[in-house]
């Protein structure tokens, strides 16, 4: 009655009335009331004959009859007919020769993968998925016993697979979920699980967009395949799709040899100017050391021939000291070394020479931190699976380097990218 209450107050904020052909329904007092009797009437009616199904179900579960849609490899033979279910004469033998494999020793993904190759699946016609496969290991109607919410009993039912193969195969199931749990997940003590962040073939997940909504894209496996998609389903994309055409969007938008000459020179010429007002500051800063030593020396040698209170030295020494100890600090913050500069600028134009190649031949953990070194925004996939480059990119070193007039590379509005690049490398 709850239900039809919220559904005649929806209709009624709509200024929808409500008319019943059989049953006089009106808008007086009477009429309300005559509503709710009949509602109520209604979800009687529909509560004794759910307690009655249950009853009869109940019932039929302690005769060991399978009251529900048949698993696969069985079918249902009917409603009173015994037995309940019969072996499916198409995929009977598939179920069994799985289960007997599984138990011999063979991992189960390998013989999924079979399955999956041999078009194995439903009735329906679906191809049985990566969990369904592992929920049909651990079923154990399949030897003969019957485990409902209903009651646990002897299946009236022909089983397919014998009772000491159903237990070796529970037991290779059972190892292989303990070892994907400690390798995969955690549970933290809030309760939530931590799924693993770093996954082949997914790393592009969570760094891509989607253009239409400016979600995160998120992956999954389905059926065997991986996926990486918009939950909003504007986007979905093979993953191996998506890992073929990255690398081949990044060797289209990387820096000419000619840009990446004079953007090295840039750089040189920027560091020679921090080095030489470093050399400046560490010039200042050797004084300020000579000075509070020089300092020490006169505090020591004024305690040493009784001229200074030895109180007011215990008081004025931690201070010279601790000066000092700063000041030598940041000398060592301060210091460059030539060669660590030229190792840096090699990498980086042996990295921007050929990103594409480097990526895909790469970890997938480096995969992923090439990716957010290269665009720390992320980029954005359009429907036709189309790379482009986040807007608030704009001056930022990413768009200096592979934003040179390029397509597939996003420009504000009044603002020409190869004039850009010119004028940042002069």
């Amino acid at each position: 009655m709850g239900d039809h209450l919220e559904i005649r107050a929806t209709l009624n904020s709509q200024q929808v009335r409500l008319i019943s052909i059989t049953q006089p329904v009106t808008d007086d007092p009477y009429g309300k009331f005559m509503e709710l009797i009949h509602a109520g009437m209604a979800e009687l009616d529909n509560s004794v004959r759910g307690q009655r199904s249950k009853l009869g179900m109940e019932h039929a579960t302690e005769r060991g009859r399978w009251c529900h849609q048949a698993p696969v490899g069985y079918v249902n033979c009917g409603r009173n007919a015994v037995p309940s279910l019969r072996p499916d004469p198409e995929r009977a033998d598939v179920v069994t020769d799985a289960f007997t494999r599984v138990a011999s020793g063979e991992a189960p993904l390998t013989v999924y993968a079979e399955l999956v190759e041999r078009r194995f699946g439903t009735r329906r016609g679906g191809i049985i998925g990566r969990q369904s496969f592992y929920s049909l290991l651990r079923n154990p109607v399949y030897r003969g016993q019957l485990v409902t919410e209903l009651g646990v009993g002897d299946g009236d039912w022909e089983p397919l697979v014998e009772p000491d193969t159903w237990e070796r195969v529970q037991a290779v199931v059972s190892q292989t979920r303990l070892r994907r749990a400690s390798a995969e997940t955690t549970r933290p003590k809030s309760g939530k699980r931590a799924y693993r962040r770093v996954r082949e073939g997914f790393e592009l997940r969570g760094w891509l967009r989607c253009a239409d909504c400016d979600r995160k894209l998120t992956g999954c496996v389905t059926k065997g395949l991986s996926y990486i998609y918009c939950v909003k389903g504007h986007v979905r994309a093979r993953a191996d799709k998506l890992n073929e055409r990255f690398p081949a969007w990044l060797d289209s938008v990387r820096p000419n040899d000619i840009f990446l000459r004079h953007l090295v020179r840039a750089i040189r010429r920027e560091l020679d100017g921090q080095k030489d007002a470093l050399t400046r500051r560490r010039a200042g800063q050797r004084s300020d050391v000579r000075r509070v030593e020089q300092k020490l020396d006169r505090l020591n040698a004024a305690l040493a021939d009784g001229t200074m209170d030895p109180d007011a030295y215990r008081e004025t020494y931690p201070k010279l000291k601790t000066e000092l100890q700063v000041l030598e600090h940041h000398g060592v913050e301060d210091r460059l070394e030539e060669l660590d500069v030229d190792a840096m600028l090699m990498f980086a134009r042996h990295l921007l020479s050929q990103p594409g190649r480097l990526w895909a031949d790469a970890a997938p953990e480096a995969k992923i931190g090439l990716q957010r070194a290269l665009f720390p925004h992320g980029l954005v996939v359009d429907r036709a699976l189309d790379f482009t480059t986040d807007t608030s990119d704009h001056g930022s070193m990413t768009y200096l380097l592979f934003g040179q007039g390029k397509e597939g590379m996003a420009s504000p509005t009044g603002f020409e990218p190869g004039a850009m690049s010119r004028q940042e490398i002069r």
